[in-house]
């Protein structure tokens, strides 16, 4: 699968051929795009290179459309759950600030995106009060997936983190259910392999 996601953007970064703007068509800049997917297969697959392209990756979605720098965020930013990123202050402001810029485009998908992101980020922060924004995030997210229909392979993923985060709260009883359900399913859709972390 991250063997894919590699070959396909790479074939997008040549054809590209340094151009940001070449094939924009449907999205800013497909060349930043592909950078950043790159840098996800390759931090996922342990080959080098992979903080360069997340870096040039975002640094040129920037400067294109809101909701391209939107996903590339979301891409870029998916590390911290899988332990590669530390969701430090840095990352939360940059995730916040790919929140502000997409919210006024009124992209659903974007800004649903991004704040899943920023709740992924918060739930793996050092204070209970980060921690609990992140999950009334995940919450309210989920719950925007499950109303719309999209996004729904990653509603087991929202549900581990906010069961996690009332498993650290004490609940565990309410927690471990929840928590023993979502990996079932994503067992059995076969997402475990990639969100097995």
């Amino acid at each position: 699968e991250m063997g894919d996601v590699l070959r396909w953007s790479r074939r997008v970064i040549d054809l590209a051929d340094g151009d940001p703007s070449k094939g924009n068509f449907m999205r800013g800049s497909p060349l930043a795009d592909a950078l950043t997917t790159r840098g996800m297969a390759r931090y996922c697959l342990g080959r080098p290179g992979w903080r360069d392209d997340l870096r040039h990756g975002l640094a040129m979605a920037r400067s294109t459309d809101p909701v391209s720098y939107a996903m590339d965020i979301t891409f870029a930013y998916l590390a911290i759950p899988f332990g590669v990123l530390r969701p430090d202050d840095s990352a939360v402001r940059e995730i916040e600030d790919a929140l502000r810029i997409a919210e006024p485009s009124s992209d659903d998908l974007a800004v649903a995106a991004t704040r899943l992101t920023l709740g992924f980020a918060l739930v793996h922060r050092p204070t209970a009060a980060e921690r609990d924004r992140g999950q009334q995030l995940l919450i309210e997210v989920g719950d925007v997936f499950l109303r719309r229909g999209h996004h729904l392979a990653e509603i087991p993923l929202v549900e581990v983190y906010v069961a996690r985060e009332r498993a650290r709260r004490g609940d565990r009883d309410e927690a471990i259910p929840h928590m023993r359900n979502a990996v079932d399913h994503l067992f059995r859709e076969g997402h475990l392999l990639l969100w097995g972390i």
